[in-house]
């Protein structure tokens, strides 16, 4: 069976959906909590925080460490959930897209905003953006990067970018999805 697993990134954690072939009519399979956080190093659960206190320039550096292990937990989730399901095709991941922080004054809210980016950036990794033995990733590629380093959204919906249909037609498919696998 193919399999396209789509994520939608929190802080800490995210939720996951699979979705069997065929890809005009995708069927739901399975929907569940991924947790992002090593739980060796609670820190990784809001790591800006741990370095919130620090000059912006500095505490990017600091944070370094609490990254790398966070790379980690996502590429050993999302490979989990490969194993969890033979014939994963394509990957699918929304979040808080990458925009400039540097004009947040209030540091709390700079590192609220930080991780909400970065808990999308690591599953961006552990999807395959930088392995080869991952399957595609298709979410990264509905976002248009713009030459000032700001994202800016083409479409609503990854699956209308992958098969093709008109919003209006995904955005039924996602109430539809919704009733079978409730809201969070």
């Amino acid at each position: 069976m193919t399999v396209a697993l789509g994520f939608r990134a929190k802080t800490g954690r995210a939720i996951c959906v699979a979705l069997a072939e065929p890809a005009r009519a995708p069927e739901f399979v399975w929907r569940g909590d991924v947790s992002l956080v090593d739980p060796k190093a609670p820190e990784t659960g809001q790591p800006h925080h741990e370095v919130m206190e620090l000059p912006w320039e500095e505490a990017l550096v600091a944070v370094q460490p609490l990254v790398k292990r966070l790379e980690v937990v996502a590429r050993d989730t999302i490979a989990s959930l490969m194993r969890k399901f033979s014939g994963v095709c394509a990957i699918g991941i929304v979040g808080s897209p990458y925009r400039s922080l540097t004009k947040l004054g209030n540091f709390h809210i700079l590192a609220h905003a930080a991780e909400g980016i970065l808990f999308r950036r690591v599953l961006e990794f552990g999807g395959g953006t930088s392995q080869d033995s991952f399957p595609r990733l298709f979410g990264t590629a509905i976002i248009q990067r713009i030459k000032d380093g700001t994202e800016k959204r083409r479409i609503p919906f990854e699956v209308a970018w992958q098969t093709g249909r008109f919003p209006m037609e995904s955005r039924r498919t996602r109430c539809r999805y919704g009733c079978v696998a409730g809201s969070h």
